[in-house]
């Protein structure tokens, strides 16, 4: 490019047209400017998003503290109602047993109360009580949206001694449970109880755990109405909530915190059923998040 044949004598171009000594380097420093604008550009966007993310994180775990917070208060108040009425029983108790003649009176008075106090226990023990509060809060929750929803907990056990941070748990449990509960709502909620034939629809969200050698593998099964949509170029089906910007965050929070242990997330739709396991390696946590 910098030579030029004239006569069949090879001759610098330069010599041909002088302007090239100011239009060349003019051109390629703009060439190298756009290209710096370019990257530099980029990098702009790429910190713009992650900005974003965390922002929409933060959000997302701070309405869960509330929700939490609002959780610690119910169940403070029912404890305080507990003791309140506790002291009423105890006394009506006393006053029944002082006389032998009362003892049937006295069973059946006891019995009543103790299911009256089964409102104020968790009723969950998964080997950690960060997790038991948690699906405490969720099974309430459920329960709330979703009356008939069968809620079971009988195979979620988290083995003692785990390095899997308890906060990292309570993530993927918590976004896994959110969606389950959003399932379950679309499928059995208020005017949409019946199945396609007219049928009651069963909802139902089955929580366990399995754990061989070193990996954590944390599973959720819940009904859906229909099996979700994965768009093309995505990786999880998308929300179905009307803002996708602000939500459907779930299943990429879980991933991350599964890769931080080395872990991965999948997800099957068979026959009604939508199954989410999340793989983890019990490990310490590695700060390479992707």
């Amino acid at each position: 490019m910098l030579y030029t044949m004239e006569n069949g004598v090879p001759k610098l171009i330069y010599d041909s047209y002088p302007l090239l000594h100011l239009f060349l380097p003019l051109i390629l420093t703009a060439s190298l400017a756009g290209i710096v604008f370019s990257v530099m550009s980029y990098q702009d966007i790429v910190e713009s998003n992650e900005e974003r993310m965390n922002r929409r994180l933060l959000a997302q775990q701070v309405a869960e503290m509330q929700t939490h917070f609002q959780e610690i208060d119910r169940m403070n108040e029912a404890n305080r109602r507990l003791r309140h009425d506790m002291k009423n029983v105890l006394a009506v108790a006393a006053g029944m047993g002082s006389d032998p003649e009362n003892a049937d009176s006295l069973r059946e008075y006891l019995t009543q109360a103790g299911e009256r106090f089964k409102d104020a226990e968790t009723g969950f023990s998964t080997g950690n009580s960060a997790v038991d509060s948690l699906i405490y809060m969720k099974y309430h929750d459920a329960k709330q949206r979703v009356p008939e929803v069968e809620f079971n907990v009988d195979r979620f056990c988290l083995p003692a001694g785990l390095k899997i941070y308890s906060y990292d748990r309570c993530v993927i449990l918590g976004n896994e449970l959110d969606n389950a509960i959003e399932a379950c709502e679309r499928l059995c909620g208020e005017g949409k109880n019946a199945g396609r034939n007219g049928a009651q629809a069963a909802c139902f969200i089955f929580l366990a755990t399995y754990m061989k050698r070193s990996t954590l593998l944390i599973e959720v099964k819940n009904s859906v109405r229909e099996a979700p949509k994965v768009l093309p170029g995505e990786e999880f089906p998308g929300t179905t909530k009307p803002d996708g910007k602000e939500h459907g965050l779930g299943m990429g929070n879980m991933k991350r915190m599964a890769a931080r242990y080395g872990g991965m997330v999948e997800f099957t739709c068979e026959k009604n059923t939508f199954v989410l396991r999340v793989m983890l390696q019990d490990a310490e946590p590695s700060e390479n998040e992707i």
